[in-house]
């Protein structure tokens, strides 16, 4: 496809050359171009600090500067704007030794048909336009690369040992980063707080909510002993500023392993579950409330407690679990969670979101998933465990 209003910049002292060339690139497919002329390096020096050119046509010897030293200063001035020398026949050698000092191309005068001047020219653009592309992703990817380091930097690094339970968790994001969010943290009466969240949609946007979320939560758990406080306060400070197409799924459970209790509430967050030593579901951890962020939403959570048992497993995901494949009408599914926990049903708390989540990336082949997905799990002990290992239980690195 031919380039339209190319501006270039002719830097040549011969007079028939300089009118004879703006007609030779409008020909042969042509360029539109737009044609500025120099006669001496000066010049066209001046001529790109005013107005930068899109390519340079440059003879090497023009009256104040000869040979190499005009690409030199040239290509200074130019920074990655493409330059195509022009030199005589009989200057071969200097046409091979202005490519090695950054000259895009090279054209003989005896030579400058306009097909040939034309093609070069376009040749000469699109490989630059095409750099300049893949610096772009070059960069890009770099900040990308780095974005996701510092997500899973905020993941945790290592899960609390706590007795009577181990605890793991695994965040798959679509993209580089992700709005899946999952933490442990103690809270001020000694319990554990373990906290699962989504924002709408994956990449940075939501990696930012959620990075705010994190932050917001950690900040509130030095303070704030109810669940239903946290999570109002938490909407509080969240809701200001936020997007209209976004919003916050996140359910918050305090547990209390040697109590064998747990306490939960939930925003609009998918179902948690707590499975018996079977595999069959003992109990459902559902919402309690709308999501955080929506906007003039007033937040009324409830909280609902649940009794454990030796033996349990908490399992808890975000929606880009029960919803991988759905995009090809396959959903994972709650069935899919099913199949898993009763087919593992000795996993440990980090074997068992490792098999999760690699059953979910299986279930989506070819595909890859389309949204984050992630996992947390807390297996209670068995007495028997508790009896061999002096009742305490090291746990299990989470993974992300």
């Amino acid at each position: 496809m031919a380039a339209k209003g190319v501006s270039i910049l002719l830097v040549e002292d011969e007079p028939d050359v300089a009118e004879m060339l703006p007609s030779c690139l409008g020909q042969s497919g042509g360029l539109d171009p737009d044609v500025r002329c120099a006669a001496t390096l000066a010049e066209a020096l001046a001529a790109m600090r005013q107005d930068s050119p899109d390519v340079v046509l440059l003879d090497l010897m023009l009256p104040d500067s000869k040979g190499l030293q005009t690409l030199i200063d040239v290509r200074q001035a130019a920074g990655d704007i493409p330059v195509i020398v022009m030199t005589s026949v009989s200057d071969e050698q200097m046409a091979l030794e202005a490519l090695r000092e950054g000259a895009e191309d090279y054209l003989f005068k005896s030579n400058l048909a306009a097909e040939l001047l034309v093609r070069t020219v376009r040749y000469a653009l699109e490989r630059h336009r095409r750099r300049r592309a893949e610096r772009r992703l070059d960069a890009t990817t770099g900040e990308m690369k780095l974005a996701r380091s510092i997500q899973q930097a905020l993941y945790p690094q290592a899960v609390p040992l706590l007795p009577q339970c181990q605890m793991a968790g695994w965040a798959f994001p679509a993209e580089s980063v992700g709005g899946d969010y999952f933490d442990f943290f103690p809270l001020t009466d000694g319990s554990q707080m373990i906290a699962i969240g989504d924002a709408t949609g994956h990449g940075i946007g939501p990696a930012l909510v959620m990075a705010q979320t994190r932050a917001c939560l950690r900040a509130l758990a030095t303070s704030t002993r109810s669940l239903p406080d946290m999570l109002a306060r938490a909407n509080e400070v969240l809701s200001k500023g936020m997007l209209e197409s976004l919003y916050i799924t996140l359910l918050l459970v305090r547990l209390d392993p040697s109590g064998l209790m747990l306490e939960y509430t939930s925003a609009g967050h998918p179902p948690g579950y707590v499975f018996g030593t079977d595999g069959r579901i003992r109990q459902r951890l559902d919402s309690t409330c709308s999501p955080l962020g929506l906007a003039d939403t007033q937040l009324n959570p409830d909280t609902q407690r649940v009794r454990l048992h030796h033996g349990d497993l908490l399992l808890l995901v975000t929606d880009g679990v029960p919803e991988a494949g759905i995009d090809h009408d396959r959903p994972f599914g709650t069935d899919g969670i099913l199949r898993v926990v009763r087919g593992h049903v000795d996993a440990s708390a980090d074997q068992m979101v490792r098999i999760l989540i690699q059953a979910v990336r299986t279930h989506c082949l070819p595909n890859a998933i389309g949204d984050d997905a992630t996992a947390v799990a807390v297996r209670i002990s068995r007495r028997a465990e508790l009896t061999r290992r002096g009742g305490r239980h090291t746990p299990a690195v989470p993974h992300a």
